[in-house]
């Protein structure tokens, strides 16, 4: 959802400043499934190039799209490891949860 919600801001830009963003297959810029797919391309911080911000609001927002998606998966990251690390630490405790004397 947060791609998608990333996606609305760019096509918000993009009919208030036509031109904010260069690239995509329309004549009037990108279509709306190329919104959807610059910002997971943005959020996940691959960068192909093929759509390319140039108004400095659009740049701006890809920015902050850039964070949002290295913080996104770095809090899931963290949650995986601290659910693997505590499944194993249960592993060496036994079913009853006490420590090995």
């Amino acid at each position: 959802m947060l791609g998608l919600t990333w996606a609305v801001a760019y096509g918000a830009i993009e009919l208030s400043w036509p031109g904010s963003l260069s690239g995509g297959s329309g004549p009037a810029g990108p279509t709306s499934c190329e919104l959807i797919y610059f910002s997971y391309v943005t959020m996940m911080t691959i960068g192909y190039g093929d759509i390319v911000p140039t108004s400095p609001l659009s740049r701006l927002l890809v920015v902050f799209e850039g964070f949002a998606g290295m913080t996104l998966t770095s809090v899931v990251l963290a949650v995986l490891v601290a659910k693997t690390l505590r499944a194993a630490d249960e592993g060496r405790r036994g079913p009853g949860g006490a420590g090995a004397s």
